[in-house]
């Protein structure tokens, strides 16, 4: 634990200084006093609504205040030069991100604020310089006697405005040396101050010292409220967040898994916060290559939220697990449960949003393109078992809607009207044959596909009979001559119109 730079706009800057201002800059060293001795130099002035750099060199201004602090036997003299030297190194702090203070300054520090302590017994500022003591202290790496300094501060003065900081930088202290029953007590106290500045990280520790002494439920509790508190700073909060997330995880894991989340999530009231926490612990599970435990998790989570946006892409992690895991069946499983979920003939596509359905879509085409094709490949081997085509022209009929105006989509609507002809769905397998064969002009198999429109036309039953439908075979006729027409190259188109 490190104080951090504080500026100290307290009386202290309103004590009176002998030294000369001047209009042209920050710090003005009077060269009058050249060759005075270390008792007779004055502090120089510092204006701290000036924000340009001084016009004289910063190494000197530092070194003259060194003196004055080391060397200066009043302690009202070294405590000025103190403070002033502080406010300098916090408004140059990015210029001098070592500061000026080193042991020998702090040390001194130390002495300078006990013997004004010692020497000032119940006076109003004790807390302001018993906090300053507890810091060079902490500086000096002397943190027990800093959360000494700290302890006496919040017992004299509990209702100083240093208190809060006071009990946060006890907890802290408390944490680092292992007593994280103690160190939970300490950041109740700054809960209970409801001071914004220290409340985030003080949820955030206080939920790590529940953690350490296996309290897991409470511990995830407040890890998650941490979650729900509003973004102040957004790269210290994401920072908070990617721990959390993997501390969730983590107990999560050593508990009921997604169970355990989920009714964390639930306590909270904040369902927004559940994709990155479950995100989370399936990522834990994948580095341990506990794929099978990723993959429920995933289904957890659309289990619980079955419209979320989100939820398409956790079916697709859980196809991406398995094909990690080296799972293949069951990766075809998930694939085929994508479709079911999500497909254009599922109630999650008939609400979902345009938008939606952009993101599901890229996915689907893939997935379903993979499926047709696995598919239709097991029907050619089964000997025309009509289920295997069947199954095939379910793949392939949501295959030829997802993109229709692709110009691969043509081979997908000549592949469905074969798998249609086994099926003994002719009048389907026509309409795909009519599609391939007339509405894309790339198709290189476009004439193939136009012709076995018409031989399937022919096959259906009676269109030959002299009691036979007049509109069948009129049909045919209109598809001779639409053929004859548009594939006048073809061999095949002089005999069709002939026929026709």
């Amino acid at each position: 634990m490190k104080f951090g730079r504080l500026i100290f706009l307290l009386p202290l800057l309103c004590w009176h200084l002998l030294a000369w201002p001047d209009e042209s800059g920050l710090i003005v060293i009077d060269d009058s006093e050249k060759g005075k001795t270390l008792g007779q130099l004055k502090p120089a002035y510092v204006d701290f609504g000036y924000r340009k750099a001084p016009h004289v060199p910063m190494a000197e201004i530092v070194s003259r205040y060194r003196k004055l602090i080391l060397g200066a036997p009043d302690p009202e003299v070294r405590l000025k030069a103190l403070h002033r030297l502080l406010n300098l190194e916090n408004l140059f702090a990015a210029e001098y991100p070592n500061g000026f203070m080193d042991d020998a300054l702090w040390q001194m520090a130390v002495k300078t604020y006990r013997e004004w302590l010692d020497a000032h017994p119940g006076d109003a500022a004790e807390g302001q310089y018993r906090y300053q003591l507890a810091r060079a202290l902490d500086m000096l790496g002397k943190a027990s006697e800093s959360r000494a300094e700290l302890e006496t501060l919040v017992r004299r003065f509990p209702r100083s405005a240093l208190a809060t900081e006071a009990w946060f930088r006890i907890a802290e202290r408390l944490y680092a040396e292992g007593r994280y029953a103690d160190a939970e007590a300490a950041y109740k106290k700054v809960l209970a101050a409801g001071n914004p500045e220290f409340d985030l990280k003080a949820r955030y520790m206080m939920a790590w010292t529940l953690f350490k002494q296996n309290r897991q439920a409470p511990a995830l509790d407040l890890f998650v409220s941490v979650l729900a508190v509003p973004e102040i700073d957004k790269e210290a909060m994401e920072t908070l967040r990617r721990d959390i997330y993997r501390i969730s995880a983590i107990i999560a894991s050593e508990q009921q898994g997604a169970r355990t989340l989920q009714a964390a999530i639930e306590r909270a009231g904040k369902p927004e916060l559940a994709p990155p926490l479950y995100d989370a612990l399936v990522g834990l599970y994948e580095k341990k290559e506990a794929w099978q435990l990723a993959v429920a998790v995933a289904e957890g989570f659309i289990q619980a939220y079955p419209r979320d946006p989100r939820a398409p892409a956790f079916q697709v992690r859980k196809v991406d697990l398995l094909l990690k895991g080296r799972l293949p069946t069951l990766a075809w499983q998930e694939r085929e449960r994508y479709v079911e979920r999500y497909g254009m003939d599922s109630g999650y596509w008939a609400s979902a949003q345009a938008s939606q359905r952009q993101a599901i879509a890229k996915t689907l085409h893939e997935y379903l393109d993979l499926l047709s094709r696995r598919a239709y490949a097991a029907a050619q081997k089964s000997r025309g078992d009509v289920s295997a085509w069947q199954a095939a022209a379910r793949w392939l009929d949501q295959l030829v809607r997802v993109y229709p105006e692709d110009p691969r989509t043509a081979r997908a609507h000549y592949l469905l009207a074969e798998a249609l002809v086994h099926t003994g769905d002719l009048a389907r397998a026509i309409t795909h044959y009519d599609r391939a064969g007339y509405d894309y002009p790339d198709f290189e198999e476009r004439a193939e596909a136009a012709y076995a429109g018409i031989v399937t036309r022919s096959r259906q039953p009676g269109i030959d009979s002299q009691d036979g439908d007049a509109g069948l075979r009129q049909a045919r006729v209109d598809a001779m001559l639409r053929f004859a027409q548009t594939f006048p190259s073809d061999p095949r188109a002089e005999s069709v119109e002939l026929e026709a």
